[in-house]
């Protein structure tokens, strides 16, 4: 029965790891869109109507940090973003599903040396 569910670990590790060969662009960090006032007094954002802007923000060293994003690649860095999600969630299963696989060896072949113990005796 182990052994089954060890396979069935397996296939699944397996598939998951599969998903991670259709690798597109990623990049590290959150997107946001932040509202800004520009400075200038006769502009619209002096009134109150800000302005949007858009920014990566990571961690570095436990500080954040931004990076400005033009709007003509806002779109592509939110895939980038939602990717690099996407593949973190992936390997985090990958590897729960790993440690599961040992788990299951170790409980299988300790009930294995338990059974050729009781029989020798």
């Amino acid at each position: 029965m182990e052994q089954k569910s060890i396979n069935m670990l397996k296939q699944r590790r397996a598939k998951l790891m599969k998903s991670l060969t259709a690798l597109t662009p990623v990049i590290d960090g959150s997107f946001a869109e932040v509202k800004v006032t520009c400075g200038k007094s006769n502009c619209k954002c002096a009134s109150g109507e800000k302005h949007t802007s858009y920014k990566l923000v990571k961690k570095i060293q436990g500080r954040s940090k931004t990076t400005h994003i033009p709007r003509e690649l806002v779109e592509e860095v939110k895939t980038w973003v939602a990717e690099n999600r996407r593949i973190k969630a992936l390997m985090k299963e990958i590897a729960s599903l790993s440690e599961q696989i040992i788990r299951l060896h170790v409980k299988t072949n300790r009930a294995a040396n338990q059974n050729r113990k009781s029989a020798a005796e």
